[in-house]
């Protein structure tokens, strides 16, 4: 009789001072032919301009009987800091037949589209680090293009010097 096999292997090597890249593989194969999993998927996290400007991506495949095609993966993100202000935007698009069996996808047969903008300015006043204020949108659409869930917020916080946050 043919043997179970788990394998994880995850390789990352830094790259450009504060950047990586990556590749991992997952196998599970239980010594059956008609039923195995594998997953394979490359990842990429770059830092730029003193880390002003970060990139985070990723790209993956899993492979299982009978699930030959729409099993991708993939991410991009994309978070920028100057002065006062952080801006981030993401795209993540996890098609229908995407099934990492070791591992966890919150949602398949998916596009989610992020993205928020915050102004943080440090008043000179002794008791408060920082305000924080802004817009914060997030859609989910499915494969097809039809809207799951819109999430559109607005809020305001305060950090203040002893760690603790008031917002609304």
């Amino acid at each position: 009789a043919k043997r179970a096999n788990f394998t994880v292997l995850r390789l990352r090597r830094d790259v450009l001072g504060r950047s990586n890249v990556g590749f991992i593989a997952l196998n599970r194969d239980p010594g059956e032919e008609s039923d195995y999993n594998r997953a394979f998927g490359a990842d990429m996290n770059l830092s730029m301009l003193d880390a002003a400007l970060n990139v985070s991506s990723f790209v993956a495949r899993t492979f299982s009987p009978e699930l030959n095609d729409e099993d991708m993966a993939g991410l991009l993100a994309v978070e920028y800091r100057a002065g006062d202000t952080e801006t981030e935007l993401s795209y993540l698009d996890v098609q229908e037949n995407f099934d990492p069996e070791i591992g966890f996808v919150p949602r398949s047969d998916s596009r989610r589209m992020k993205s928020s903008f915050r102004y943080r300015p440090r008043p000179d006043i002794p008791w408060i680090r920082m305000f924080s204020m802004g817009p914060r949108m997030t859609y989910l659409l499915d494969q097809g293009g039809d809207l799951q869930t819109r999430d559109v917020e607005v809020s305001l916080f305060t950090n203040l010097e002893i760690g603790d946050w008031i917002g609304i």
